[in-house]
């Protein structure tokens, strides 16, 4: 997970993966345009829906859809919200007071914890952000919410999938 999702370097790479494979792959579907088009929008409801399922709050419906139809694979919410979310941590961290090896090491284990939440939080919104912008336009084709949600899978790197061709999967 530390080389993947909680890896801003990843995600990058990852992220500018996904939206090639959708230009390629994208094709096969007749989605690879409208798909792209949705990209930033489909960012935004991302990382809102992965920040709200883990404070507890509301997602949107169309994410909770897409996430129960199989969109999401195994293996992020607006700029207002992550500077929100930056301004959390860095209340809590102050709250702390001084941390040092010695006196502290829970409140230190505490503060890396909530670091790696929020890592693995805004890495699950670009992974699930392509995916969800191919599952928009799929049901805006007409197709079903199962159709849409193995389109959004196979779209790109389907990490669900088993088998020989495994080692090839980057």
């Amino acid at each position: 997970m530390l080389y993947t999702g909680a890896n801003p370097a990843f995600w990058a790479k990852a992220f500018i993966r996904d939206i090639w494979s959708v230009a390629t792959l994208g094709q096969r579907y007749g989605l690879a345009g409208q798909t792209i088009k949705r990209i930033p929008k489909a960012l935004q409801v991302a990382f809102a829906s992965e920040y709200k399922s883990r404070v507890g709050g509301i997602e949107n419906p169309l994410w909770r859809e897409f996430r129960m139809n199989g969109g999401r694979t195994g293996f992020i919410e607006s700029q207002r919200d992550l500077l929100d979310k930056r301004e959390d941590i860095q209340r809590e961290l102050l709250a702390m007071g001084e941390l040092n090896l010695k006196s502290s090491p829970e409140k230190i284990k505490q503060a890396l914890s909530r670091a790696f939440d929020w890592l693995t939080y805004v890495g699950s919104s670009f992974e699930g952000a392509v995916r969800f912008a191919a599952y928009t336009a799929a049901r805006d084709t007409g197709l079903s919410a199962l159709q849409a949600g193995n389109v959004a899978k196979e779209i790109t790197l389907n990490f669900n999938r088993k088998g020989a061709s495994k080692e090839a999967q980057v």
